[in-house]
C-alpha cells in the first residue's frame, strides 16, 4: 500500500488456498505468500482482482506477447479480471518448474482460441500476428501460416 493511501486491501488469502495451491502448483508456501503480496500490490482497486493491464506491470512477466492472452485463458468466470488462485496458476504455468507437457497443453490452449479442440488457420494467424514482430504484412503472415500448416497438417 502506498504511503497516504487509505483505501482497504483486499483480505489475504486464506491458509486452506495457499496449501491447496502449493500441492497444485509448482510454487512453495512461502513463493505463494510472496505472490500474494505482489497480488495485492496489483490489485490496485482492492476488489481481489486485476485485470490484463495490471498483470502487464510486473516486470517478470511483461516481456511475453501473449500475456492478456495468458490472462483470459485463466479468467475462469470470463469477468475480464482473474482473482489469487487464477493468477497463481497462470504464474506457475509460465514458471521455469512447469512440465514440457504442461507448456504444451497451455500453448494449445492459446492458439485453440474458441475451445472447439482444434486451432484453425485463422486462430493461427491471429497468435502469430501478436507474437511477431510489426515488420510482417498480414500477407507475408498468412504465408508463413500457410507454410507451417502445409508441413505439419
Amino acid at each position: 500500500m502506498v504511503f497516504g493511501d487509505k483505501r482497504a486491501a483486499a483480505p489475504p488469502p486464506s491458509a486452506e488456498v495457499i496449501q491447496e495451491l502449493a500441492s497444485s502448483t509448482h510454487f512453495s508456501v512461502a513463493e505463494l505468500q510472496s505472490l500474494a503480496q505482489r497480488f495485492a500490490q496489483l490489485d490496485r482497486d482492492a476488489d481481489g482482482l486485476v485485470d490484463a493491464e495490471e498483470v502487464c506491470e510486473m516486470a517478470e512477466v511483461a516481456m511475453y506477447p501473449l500475456l492478456r492472452r495468458v490472462v483470459c485463458r485463466y479468467d475462469e468466470d470470463k469477468s475480464g479480471a482473474i482473482n489469487y488462485t487464477e493468477f497463481c496458476r497462470a504464474l506457475s504455468t509460465l514458471s521455469a518448474k512447469a512440465t514440457l507437457g504442461e507448456k504444451l497443453r497451455f500453448a494449445f490452449t492459446l492458439y485453440d482460441v474458441n475451445g472447439n479442440g482444434f486451432i484453425s488457420p485463422d486462430e493461427m494467424f491471429d497468435v502469430f500476428r501478436l507474437m511477431s514482430p510489426r515488420h510482417y504484412t498480414d500477407d507475408a503472415l498468412l504465408q508463413i501460416v500457410t507454410a507451417f500448416l502445409s508441413e505439419y497438417p
